[in-house]
C-alpha cells in the first residue's frame, strides 16, 4: 500500500470510527489526529513532495472547522489549514493555493475577529496578497493596523505601510452608479443608484479586481466607518452568493465581502 492510500485510509477512518470521540470533544480528537499527521508530513520528506497529502490534510483540518465550529480546536484548525495552504503555495509554486490561503485567513478574522491569531491571519492575507497587488495589501496591513491596533503584529503592518506608501490607493474613487447584469451582449437586470442626496443613505466605493481565469468573478471587500451619526440600517442589492456577507455591524460601522460576476 503506497504512503497516499495508507494516510487517506488513516484519515477516514479518524473521521469515521475514532472511538475516543466518545469521551471528548470530537472536535479536539480529529484536530489532535489531523495535526499529528501534518507533523509528521513535514518531518519525512518522502511524504513533503507530494501535493495531494499536504491537501488531503489540509481538507481534514477545514473540515473539523467546518463539522465541529463550536469546538475549542475550530479556530486553530482553521487557522493551520490556511496555513498549510500559504506553504504549499512556497513549496508548489501555485497561486491557486496562496489564494486559497488568503480566503481561509480572512475567513478566521470575520469569524474569529477576537482569537489571539486573528491579527496574525490578517498579516498573513496582506503578505500573501503583496505578492500580487502592492496596492490591496497596502489595504490588508491598513486593516491590521485598524482592527487590530494592540495586536503583537502592528509594528510589521506599520512598517510595510511605510514601505507600501507609494501604492497607497486615490481617494477620489469614482462613484458607484448602478448594477447590471449581462447574459452575454444582452442587458438583463438594471438597478440605478439614486444620485440625489440623501443626508439619511450612504453611497459604498468599491474596489476590486477580477482575476484572470476561467472563473471571472470579482471579489469586493471593504469597511464603512461612520462619524456624526450612527447606523440604522443596512439593505443589500444582489448578494447572491453564499460567500458574500456584511458583517461585524455596529452603530459606528460595518464590514462587507462580496463575491459577484459581471457586477459594476
Amino acid at each position: 500500500m503506497d504512503i497516499k492510500r495508507a494516510l487517506i485510509i488513516k484519515i477516514v477512518l479518524l473521521f469515521a470510527f475514532n472511538s475516543l470521540a466518545f469521551a471528548e470533544d470530537r472536535g479536539i480528537v480529529l484536530f489532535s489526529e489531523a495535526l499529528s499527521l501534518y507533523k509528521t508530513l513535514t518531518e519525512e520528506p518522502s511524504k513533503a513532495e507530494k501535493v495531494d497529502i499536504w491537501d488531503t490534510i489540509a481538507r481534514a483540518f477545514y473540515s473539523v472547522y467546518i463539522s465541529y465550529p463550536n469546538s475549542p480546536k475550530a479556530p486553530n484548525a482553521l487557522f493551520l489549514s490556511a496555513k498549510m495552504y500559504e506553504e504549499m503555495g512556497e513549496r508548489f509554486k501555485s497561486k491557486e493555493y496562496f489564494d486559497k490561503s488568503i480566503d481561509y485567513s480572512k475567513e478566521f478574522v470575520s469569524k474569529f475577529p477576537k482569537n489571539n491569531l486573528a491579527d496574525d491571519a490578517q498579516i498573513r492575507a496582506a503578505r500573501l496578497t503583496e505578492r500580487y497587488s502592492k496596492t490591496d495589501a497596502y489595504i490588508e496591513y491598513q486593516t491590521a493596523i485598524e482592527f487590530f491596533p494592540y495586536g503583537d503584529m502592528t509594528h510589521i503592518a506599520k512598517n510595510k505601510i511605510a514601505e507600501l506608501s507609494p501604492f497607497k490607493p486615490d481617494d477620489d474613487t469614482a462613484p458607484f452608479e448602478s448594477v447590471e447584469v449581462f447574459r452575454g451582449l444582452e442587458r438583463v437586470y438594471s438597478h440605478p443608484v439614486e444620485a440625489k442626496p440623501n443626508p439619511d443613505r450612504v453611497r459604498i466605493l468599491w474596489e476590486g479586481a477580477s482575476r484572470k481565469s476561467s472563473y471571472s468573478g470579482v471579489i469586493w471587500e471593504g469597511v464603512v466607518r461612520v462619524q456624526g451619526r450612527t447606523i440604522g440600517g443596512v439593505e443589500k442589492i444582489r448578494f447572491d452568493s453564499p460567500r458574500s456577507r456584511i458583517f461585524d455591524v455596529i452603530e459606528r460601522g460595518l464590514k462587507f465581502y462580496s463575491v459577484a460576476c459581471g457586477y459594476r
